[in-house]
């Protein structure tokens, strides 16, 4: 086999097929154009797939031994963003833009399929390719776990361009790497009054004020140090006129952390925080807490097999570097939910942050990601046995 050959030779593919998904970005969980331009190609290849519901699709190599099932994934949803990069291949569709990376993925995943099939029956054992929509909503893993997406699965590996970083670097992060992202709402009930008479209301605003800044204590006291919290509140509103006290007073916010235990704990906390400062003002408080996405942890032993594949189709040593643990987060912690997992990052070097109307990144990354997708699961096959046994 010579991965980083082929993958070589499917630049002009790759580029042409990514450049076509960048044109025709599609949100999550409407990505009916998208899916059908990956179940063309695995047609054209004579590949058989199952498709998910309402849209995705994955299919399964399996080679001639009996061996393990490794999981690659890629995300291929875009995000309702107004794209402003002036690119030749930028999005057709107003309003939306691949802003975030994943037509790279999918074209990556693609590849590394292309290249894999070529070996299919020299591979010890089963290759699942999961193309999955629905990332930025945070329902798309969870949606297509329920529709097999995940059984049977031994290990899982994703991968996400790093606009910051060289073309073709690779980013591992053993352990937390990304976030559990959460939203909150509270709502402030208190007693409406005239802004001249303040003593016959009980101010909601006043308390919320105070709830809002008292949040902020969860982390600094009721936290152990060693487990990063963020708790920030995005949005406050309240009272009809300048010169009424408002009864009624609400903020949505979020909450991100790495550690799993504060799935349960956090929403505990919020409502303690809330109501006891809110009953300080007469008021009372209703707090509601939603878990958007799972943080991803690495698995360390796992997260080895992707520095160790990295190694041998990056052309420089240097290339490799340590990703740091970010508090944005990603639906590919479901997957480390089921088996032992790696979500590591591609250069794109690129420009603008993601999530913004420049982003971008470049195609040479392309190849490259499919040669480290194919290289790391040969590799994961041929290592389960050992890691298993540690």
């Amino acid at each position: 086999m010579d991965i980083k050959k082929d993958a070589l030779e499917l630049q002009p593919f790759l580029t042409e097929f990514r450049h076509d998904l960048h044109m025709h970005p599609e949100l999550s969980m409407q990505e009916f154009r998208t899916t059908e331009q990956f179940a063309r190609k695995l047609e054209e290849w004579g590949i058989a797939f199952q498709r998910f519901e309402p849209t995705g699709l994955m299919t399964e190599l399996v080679g001639k031994e009996d061996g393990p099932l490794i999981l690659l994934r890629a995300d291929i949803d875009a995000l309702p963003i107004q794209e402003t990069t002036g690119l030749s291949y930028a999005s057709q569709t107003e309003g939306i833009m691949h802003a975030c990376g994943h037509d790279t993925h999918g074209t990556m995943l693609l590849g590394a399929l292309k290249i894999l099939n070529k070996y299919k029956e020299e591979l010890p054992g089963r290759v699942r390719f999961v193309f999955q929509p629905g990332e930025e909503n945070g329902k798309g893993a969870q949606t297509v776990i329920s529709q097999g997406a995940a059984k049977d699965a031994d290990m899982c590996f994703g991968i996400h361009s790093a606009p910051d970083y060289q073309v073709g670097s690779i980013g591992c992060c053993p352990g937390p790497a990304l976030a559990a992202t959460t939203w909150f709402g509270i709502t402030v009930h208190g007693k409406a009054a005239h802004g001249a008479t303040p003593q016959e209301s009980c101010d909601a605003l006043t308390a919320m004020c105070q709830v809002v800044s008292n949040l902020q204590s969860i982390v600094s006291r009721r936290i152990p140090a060693q487990w990063p919290l963020v708790v920030s509140v995005g949005k406050i509103s309240g009272g009809t006129a300048f010169n009424i006290i408002p009864d009624t007073c609400c903020i949505e916010g979020t909450c991100r952390y790495f550690e799993r235990k504060l799935n349960e704990k956090i929403p505990v906390l919020l409502k303690e925080v809330a109501e006891n400062v809110a009953a300080a003002y007469g008021c009372t408080a209703e707090v509601q807490f939603k878990i958007h996405t799972q943080p991803v942890i690495n698995d360390a032993k796992v997260m080895e097999i992707v520095a160790e594949s990295a190694a041998k189709i990056l052309d420089s040593p240097d290339l490799l570097f340590d990703y740091p643990q970010i508090m944005a987060g990603d639906d590919f912690g479901d997957f480390g939910n089921v088996a032992p997992s790696a979500y590591y990052f591609l250069g794109g070097g690129g420009h603008g942050p993601g999530h913004n109307g420049n982003f971008q990144v470049e195609d040479e990354m392309l190849h490259s990601g499919a040669a480290i997708y194919a290289q790391v699961a040969i590799d994961a096959l041929t290592k389960w046995n050992k890691i298993r046994e540690k």
